[in-house]
């Protein structure tokens, strides 16, 4: 997994993933374009799978009421949420941040 430097990574435990983006990019809130990647990324790896947020929960270790309300957009996921669901599915996670207008 790659994300932010070692002196953020305090910051990671104490914060949402979407709070965490917000202070790093200087902004006062999360757009729906960052936190709303996430709520979708859970869900489409979860419907990729043909799991059931019950199992996808099992697999990753985590309540089943986390998958829920990751999904109806009523919480923001931690990173360690985020690997969990990640290594329960075989994926890797990864966090960028790119330069606004760059489509790469």
């Amino acid at each position: 997994m790659r994300y932010i430097p070692d002196d953020e990574y305090i910051k990671m435990n104490d914060y949402g993933a979407a709070q965490l983006f917000a202070e790093v990019m200087g902004t006062t809130s999360v757009g729906p374009s960052g936190s709303e990647q996430v709520f979708m990324a859970v869900r489409n790896i979860r419907h990729d799978e043909l799991l059931t947020q019950a199992q996808l929960a099992k697999l990753a270790d985590i309540p089943q009421s986390v998958i829920s309300r990751l999904e109806s957009k009523q919480a923001n996921p931690t990173i360690k949420v985020l690997e969990k669901i990640a290594q329960a599915t075989d994926r890797e996670l990864v966090i960028s941040f790119k330069k606004k207008g760059n489509d790469d």
